[in-house]
């Protein structure tokens, strides 16, 4: 059995809200050199550059990612880039917003070959199509389907960048980038939105195959699926960020039953979007250095974009152990994002131990990814689902205790039909059979060092 790396709708977000995750280089311009820079590098902003996937990124993934990089650039430059650069270098417009984005996506020597005052169908620049990054890559010879909404009230803009405040619908409400039909692929460098028309918003994204849902990021980072018999005027509400109309979001969405994968997909997003607002993942025992008593699960609530959740998260006292009185009331109402069991105990865990990422009373900071030895996001496992005997209370500060000497141990004994799905720290849902090498596992879990997992043996 092959694992599945894959990236579902999620429930989730508050999120990405950004995913200020990774390597930030900064780019320094040589005036007397075009396109030439100098790299410094500290922390929260471009992915690293070995945190490139070992596999090749389905439809979704890619839109993830580059939700994620979209995040990581508004970190940074305080603005979502504009349709033809960054808003605050008038001398660098001509280049698409997706060549803006490559120090975001672990693309820096891809950037630096860049002109950056020159137009995209320059001498030099025309040369550098047919690099285009996996994150863009629909195999189309140098075009991309992934694009954003100009025109018709719509986010973007020629010159100005947008500003997450500026989103008055709401994060949750707005799309950021969709996966436009065959027929709308554009150049990926070419600095060109996709032009929309409120009248009909649907003929806007494109021609599909009878039956595709429409792909697409919303602001707040997650990746839906919308139907192409939805309302037309619903999606209007959903691209128009200002206008005042909140959309119903459940009404547009192609409808799949809710599995481990999407789940744990959403949960890893969640925890970006914690990242960005409270600058560190929780740990097992919530963001302090000490703990609190309450799991990091109660933590992540408030950034999984659903306003029950949030409502939930208000009732905990968090300066309460998880079985104080008041707080062991609450534990029946275990969110199905975390398993739907009739005892309220959840099979996903962090786990802790000899080099892994998580130990109670230290959360995960941004640091981690400008380490060194960090051996990248696409290598470094962040979650799992153990088996049923490794459930436990939701509410409750447990984890797996890793040993390096047995490594699968501490996930239990599997169903024979089940798999061991985990989440990796660039979000994406793996699969793996239940026989996976233990030294693999081990290296996935310990998250430094340059002995990286050989995951491309599972891959199909």
């Amino acid at each position: 059995m092959a694992f599945i790396r894959i990236v579902l709708p999620f429930v989730a977000l508050g999120l990405l809200i950004g995913c200020g995750s990774s390597k930030e280089t900064d780019l320094t311009r040589d005036s007397s050199e075009h396109g030439s820079t100098t790299e410094s590098t500290t922390a929260d902003s471009s992915i690293p550059e070995n945190a490139k996937p070992p596999v090749q990124l389905s439809s979704q993934d890619r839109l993830k990612q580059v939700a994620l990089a979209m995040h990581n650039c508004h970190d940074k430059n305080m603005s979502f880039p504009a349709v033809d650069g960054m808003p605050d270098r008038p001398n660098e417009r001509g280049l698409s917003w997706r060549v803006h984005l490559l120090p975001f996506l672990g693309e820096n020597e891809l950037y630096k070959k860049f002109k950056l005052d020159e137009p995209w169908d320059s001498e030099q620049n025309r040369t550098l199509i047919s690099l285009i990054p996996p994150a863009f890559d629909d195999n189309m010879e140098g075009k991309t389907r992934i694009q954003i909404l100009t025109g018709g009230e719509a986010p973007f803009k020629t010159e100005t960048g947008l500003k997450m405040r500026e989103i008055s619908d709401g994060m949750s409400n707005t799309i950021m980038l969709i996966l436009a039909g065959n027929d709308k692929a554009e150049t990926w460098q070419k600095p060109v939105g996709l032009e929309f028309n409120p009248d009909d918003p649907l003929q806007s994204f494109g021609s599909y195959d009878e039956g595709e849902p429409i792909n697409v990021a919303l602001f707040a980072g997650n990746i839906i699926q919308l139907s192409q018999n939805s309302d037309p005027d619903n999606i209007r509400k959903m691209v128009q960020h200002q206008d005042g109309e909140v959309p119903v979001i459940s009404a547009a969405i192609v409808r799949k039953p809710p599995d481990i994968k999407s789940n744990l997909s959403s949960i890893g997003t969640a925890m970006y979007s914690s990242m960005d607002n409270r600058r560190a993942m929780p740990t097992v025992d919530g963001y302090t250095s000490g703990g609190n008593g309450l799991s990091w699960r109660v933590h992540l609530l408030p950034f999984m974009g659903k306003r029950e959740l949030y409502d939930l998260y208000k009732k905990f006292r968090i300066d309460e152990p998880w079985d104080s009185e008041h707080n062991k009331a609450l534990i029946p109402l275990m969110p199905e994002v975390y398993g739907q069991s009739s005892n309220s105990k959840s099979r996903i865990h962090m786990i802790s131990g000899e080099g892994s990422a998580f130990e109670p009373g230290k959360p995960v900071t941004s640091n981690i990814f400008s380490s060194e030895d960090f051996k990248g996001t696409s290598y470094a496992l962040m979650l799992v689902s153990a088996a049923d005997e490794k459930a436990d209370i939701w509410t409750k500060p447990s984890s797996l205790e890793f040993d390096p000497a047995n490594p699968l141990n501490c996930l239990g004994t599997y169903n024979p039909e089940e798999s061991i799905n985990v989440v990796m720290f660039d979000t994406a849902v793996l699969s793996f059979p239940q026989n996976i090498d233990p030294e693999t596992f081990k290296r996935m879990v310990q998250i430094r060092g340059e002995d990286l997992p050989d995951l491309s043996k599972y891959s199909e």
